[in-house]
């Protein structure tokens, strides 16, 4: 009449097994849930921030300073558009491409350079196959001119920017009022007292170069730019995505 039978034993760490299994099933169901969860809001996270990181560029796409026409965008440089090079390409304000199934490079049209993302990081210069690609151009670095030109074929003189290595020798340029824009090549470069002098001669060292020393304005041959013209720097921003170094990362 004392203690419990074999039986009675038995049953009891059945159920507290049963139990116990219980217990560990909800606890474990619960973590991957947890972790499920947590992952979206990851995601979801990252969503938002990329939708308004590219969307800042995209906000910013075409533009040309003060004039708000892309038609009244001109071309100094040889072969005007159909010679510019693809980070200058400022006609193309917003372009996209498919990258492809055919490797990491295989874009559609296929592009002869890519930029890197980060210089040295892997896999900064490539793109994940069959992911897309969006490219921005836009004017960027403004400085205001504060010497008008004499004549359209003038060097433009303006304040001393803030970086004067975002106006070398070699580099494209835009110059635009509230009536036109030109698209021009520097073909020199150099500090004026407190002023800075770019220079767009015939010609220029590395390709395409200047067709003409003159600035074409809109419905003009050649145009002059004073007091109220600002010049700025190209800027062609690309959006992509790169191999991960795990799986399932990009």
């Amino acid at each position: 009449s004392r203690g419990f039978s074999i039986v009675e034993l038995m049953v009891a760490l059945v159920l507290g097994a049963a139990v116990t299994l219980g217990i560990i099933s909800m606890f474990s169901t619960t973590q991957e849930s947890g972790a499920v969860l947590q992952g979206q809001a990851r995601v979801q996270d990252n969503a938002r921030y990329a939708i308004d990181f590219v969307g800042r560029s995209l906000r910013m796409s075409g533009f040309l300073g003060c004039v708000s026409r892309p038609d009244a965008l001109r071309s100094a440089l040889n072969g005007e558009f159909d010679n510019v090079p693809f980070t200058a390409a400022m006609q193309l304000m917003t372009q996209g491409f498919d990258g492809g199934n055919g490797g990491a490079r295989a874009w559609s049209p296929g592009l002869s350079t890519m930029p890197r993302l980060v210089a040295g990081s892997a896999n900064a210069d490539l793109v994940a196959p069959g992911t897309d690609v969006l490219v921005i151009r836009q004017a960027a670095s403004e400085s205001r001119i504060t010497v008008a030109q004499v004549n359209s074929a003038s060097n433009l003189t303006m304040r001393m920017p803030a970086d004067v290595a975002d106006f070398g020798v070699g580099d494209f340029a835009l110059v635009s009022d509230c009536t036109k824009a030109t698209l021009f090549q520097i073909t020199g470069a150099a500090a004026a007292g407190t002023n800075y002098v770019l220079q767009h001669a015939t010609g220029g060292g590395s390709p395409p170069g200047n067709a003409t020393a003159n600035l074409p304005g809109f419905n003009e041959a050649a145009s002059v730019y004073g007091t109220d013209a600002s010049v700025f720097t190209v800027l062609t921003t690309v959006y992509f995505i790169a191999p991960g170094a795990g799986t399932y990362n990009r």
